[in-house]
């Protein structure tokens, strides 16, 4: 097992969500047994996923070990889940332009890409993002 391979899966899951990967980085530790995955999925002209997730490899599995999975709409945040052990508690959600934090259970960007297909979807081109919350 190594964290190359979860990097595949997460390719293949990017395209079977239809999201368009741009600036889109996979980053091994040397030992091939952590990483990072860091990017922009597109999902319409104006309507991105930011990625970000520090993974492991425990006990013969993948452990997503920290996650930022932020919505924007024209450069400005609708949305986002964050797994971040530093914070109590540490799964929790920010809505809005200011990040107001929010409560939230655990996400996978699986999870993340259809909630946020269905927000992208629900969007007339020309909403206001204070229109979208």
């Amino acid at each position: 097992m190594h964290i190359e391979d979860y990097f595949r899966h997460r390719e293949l899951e990017i395209q079977a969500n239809s999201a368009a990967a741009d600036q889109l980085s996979f980053e091994a530790a040397p030992d091939g047994l952590s990483g990072r995955i860091f990017g922009n999925l597109g999902l319409t002209e104006n309507v991105a996923l930011r990625v970000h997730e520090r993974i492991s490899i425990k006990d013969g599995a993948f452990v997503v070990e920290k996650y930022v999975y932020n919505l924007m709409r024209d450069g400005v945040t609708i949305w986002a889940y964050d797994k971040d052990p530093t914070h109590d508690p540490v799964t929790h959600g920010h809505v809005g332009p200011n990040r107001v934090r929010s409560a939230a259970g655990r996400m996978t960007m699986d999870n993340v890409l259809r909630l946020a297909w269905e927000y992208a979807d629900a969007w007339p081109e020309d909403a206001e993002v204070n229109d979208l919350r």
